[in-house]
């Protein structure tokens, strides 16, 4: 929804998954980052798909895109929700340090 004006539902979704592994990997998740998200890049570029986010996209706005999609896939809607539904708990805790660090696709 962010980029879909300049770009396809696939690419998109190529650039989301890149950017949920490097937020994965900022919180730890990865046991072997460079090699997953390389491999991952890698293959996602074989198909001529972009794996950047475009320079004109401000980061936050692309991680609230990301909670947003979260809330959806979790039947959310939109509020936040308890427990660990709605984006919160230990993945919205990832995002917000993602955030704060400054989390820019050029730093890996």
């Amino acid at each position: 929804e962010l980029m879909s004006p300049m770009l396809f539902d696939g690419e998109c979704l190529a650039i989301g998954l890149v950017a949920e592994m490097e937020i994965a990997q900022i919180m730890g998740y990865l046991k072997q980052p460079s090699a997953c998200i390389g491999r991952v890049r890698r293959c996602l570029r074989k198909f001529y798909l972009p794996t950047d986010i475009p320079s004109d996209l401000e980061p936050k706005d692309l991680l609230q895109a990301i909670r947003r999609n979260q809330r959806r896939q979790q039947g959310g809607g939109g509020g936040g929700g308890g427990g660990d539904g709605g984006g919160g708990g230990k993945e919205r805790r990832g995002i917000e340090k993602a955030a704060a660090e400054g989390y820019k696709d050029d730093k890996y």
